[in-house]
C-alpha cells in the first residue's frame, strides 16, 4: 500500500484523501468568492457556486453546513489573507516609519489585486452581510486596522507626517484609496508594478508634504447640496425624492440583488404600488439612484468651480473640487455608498450607462489634474489616471467610515492637504522608491 493511502492513527482519513478534500474546499471558496464579488450577498446561491466549482450542489454541504457559513468563510478568507500578507511584508521591511507605511501600501495592493475575488468580495459585500456575521467578522477588521494605526502613530511620533493632517482621517483616506483600486484597475491596461509604484509615491507625498497654508474647512453652508434645495417643489417631485432616498438606503445596505421594491416602499413610508407612478421597474429605480449619485456630484463640483475667480490657481481649483466632492459624499452617504459599492454588481446595460456618466464626471478631474501638471505639479512619470482614481477612491470611501454626528472639518482639511501635497510638490515627487514586494501569486 502506498504511504499516501495509509489510514491515519485514530481512524483519520488517508493523507491523499485529505489533500483532495482541501483542494475541493479551496475550489468551492474560489467559486463562491467570484460570485459574491460579481453578484452580491443576496444573489449568491449554492447551486450557482456548485456549477462554477464543477460539482453537485449537495456535495457542498460536506464542506459547509449552510450558504451563510460558506459566504462567511469567503469574507474571513479575504480578511485573514490581507492581514497575513501585510504583516509578512512589514516583517521584512525597514524600520523607518514612512518606509513601513509604503511597504504596507504595496502589500495591500498586491493582495487586493492578485488574490482572485476574495478581497473584492469582502470589500463590496461586508455591509450587506447579516448583522451577526458582521459582528463575528469585525475582529479581523479591527486587527487589520490596528496594524495601520500603529504605523501612522509611529510616523506621527517621529514627525514624518504633515502636521496639518488629522491622523485618523489620513489613515482612512489612504486605505480608501487602496480599496477602491479593485473597482477600476484593469491588468490589461497597465502593470501592477506601475500602479503600486504610483500609489506609494502618491501616499508618500500626500502624507509628508508641508502645506503652504492649512486648507479652509468645510463650512456649514457647504455641508451638502441637499440642504439648499427649494421648499416649493411639487408633491410628485418630493415623493420621487423620498423614493430615491429610501432606495439609496436599502441599496447601500443590501446591494443590487437584495433590493426589493417592497422594502423601498416601507422605507419611504408609502405603498409599493405608488412607486410605479414614478419608476416603471425595480431596475429603473436602482439605475436612477446610482446615476443620480454621479450626476449630482458632478453638478455640485462644476458649480463650485464655476463660482471661483477666473485667475484661481490650478491647486486652488483642485482644493475646491475636493471640498465640493466631499460635501456631497458626507451629506449624502447612502447615495454615495449605493453608487460605489454596487458598480461591479449591476446588469451589463446599466453598468455601461453608469460608466458613461462616470466618464463625464471624470473629465472634470482630468482637466483639474492636467492643469496642475501643466503648472509644474507632479512629475511627468506619474500616471494622471492613477492619480485621479486614487484621489476619487479616497474621497468616495469617506461615506462609509465618517461619523455623521461629528464635524466633517478634520476630514476635509486632511483630504485637501493630502491632495495638495501629492500634486503640488513638483518633480521631487518622482524620487525612486525601494523595490516592490512580490505578490502572493508570485510566491
Amino acid at each position: 500500500m502506498n504511504s499516501d493511502d495509509t489510514v491515519q492513527p485514530g481512524g483519520g482519513r488517508p493523507r491523499r484523501e485529505r489533500f483532495k478534500s482541501a483542494r475541493t474546499r479551496a475550489r468551492i471558496l474560489e467559486a463562491a468568492a467570484t460570485l459574491l464579488s460579481e453578484r452580491g450577498y443576496a444573489a449568491t446561491r449554492i447551486g450557482d457556486v456548485a456549477e462554477l466549482a464543477e460539482m453537485q450542489g449537495p456535495a457542498l454541504y460536506y464542506y459547509f453546513a449552510s450558504r451563510d457559513e460558506l459566504i462567511e468563510e469567503v469574507i474571513a478568507t479575504g480578511q485573514r489573507g490581507v492581514v497575513a500578507h501585510v504583516t509578512a511584508a512589514l516583517d521584512g521591511a525597514a524600520h523607518d516609519p514612512l518606509d513601513r507605511i509604503l511597504a504596507a501600501v504595496a502589500a495591500h495592493l498586491e493582495y487586493v489585486l492578485t488574490t482572485s475575488a476574495f478581497a473584492s468580495a469582502s470589500i463590496r459585500n461586508f455591509a450587506q452581510l447579516p448583522e451577526e456575521v458582521q459582528q463575528r467578522q469585525v475582529r479581523f477588521r479591527q486587527a487589520y486596522g490596528d496594524i495601520w494605526r500603529a504605523l501612522f502613530r509611529e510616523a506621527e511620533r517621529v514627525g514624518d507626517l504633515d502636521p496639518v493632517l488629522d491622523v485618523h482621517a489620513a489613515r482612512m483616506l489612504v486605505i480608501g484609496a487602496l480599496n477602491w483600486t479593485c473597482e477600476w484597475w484593469d491588468p490589461g491596461k497597465g502593470s501592477l508594478d506601475d500602479l503600486v509604484s504610483a500609489a506609494r509615491r502618491f501616499v508618500r507625498d500626500a502624507l509628508t508634504g508641508r502645506s503652504v497654508a492649512a486648507p479652509a474647512a468645510l463650512t456649514g453652508g457647504d455641508r451638502g447640496p441637499d440642504e439648499r434645495e427649494g421648499e416649493t417643489e411639487r408633491k410628485s417631485v418630493r415623493s420621487r425624492r423620498r423614493i430615491l432616498a429610501a432606495a439609496a438606503r436599502v441599496l447601500s445596505a443590501r446591494g443590487y440583488s437584495g433590493t426589493r421594491l417592497s422594502d423601498v416602499a416601507e422605507a419611504a413610508d408609502m405603498q409599493a404600488a405608488s412607486i410605479y407612478y414614478h419608476f416603471a421597474s425595480r431596475d429603473e429605480l436602482i439605475e436612477e439612484v446610482v446615476r443620480d449619485g454621479v450626476r449630482r456630484t458632478d453638478a455640485h463640483v462644476r458649480a463650485a468651480l464655476g463660482a471661483m475667480p477666473p485667475d484661481a490657481s490650478p491647486l486652488d481649483r483642485l482644493d475646491q473640487a475636493v471640498t465640493a466632492h466631499l460635501s456631497f459624499c458626507l451629506s449624502s452617504p447612502d447615495v454615495t455608498v449605493a453608487t460605489i459599492r454596487n458598480a461591479g454588481q449591476l446588469p451589463a446595460d446599466i453598468a455601461r450607462r453608469q460608466r458613461e456618466a462616470e466618464a463625464e464626471y471624470g473629465a472634470v478631474w482630468r482637466e483639474l489634474i492636467a492643469g496642475v501638471v501643466n503648472a509644474g505639479g507632479p512629475a511627468a512619470a506619474t500616471d494622471p489616471r492613477i492619480t485621479r482614481m486614487l484621489i476619487l477612491g479616497a474621497l468616495n470611501q469617506t461615506a462609509e467610515w465618517s461619523d455623521r454626528d461629528r464635524s466633517p472639518e478634520p476630514i476635509v482639511r486632511t483630504a485637501r492637504a493630502m491632495v495638495r501635497n501629492a500634486l503640488g510638490r513638483g518633480t521631487a515627487a518622482a524620487a525612486p522608491l525601494a523595490p516592490l514586494f512580490r505578490s502572493p501569486a508570485a510566491g
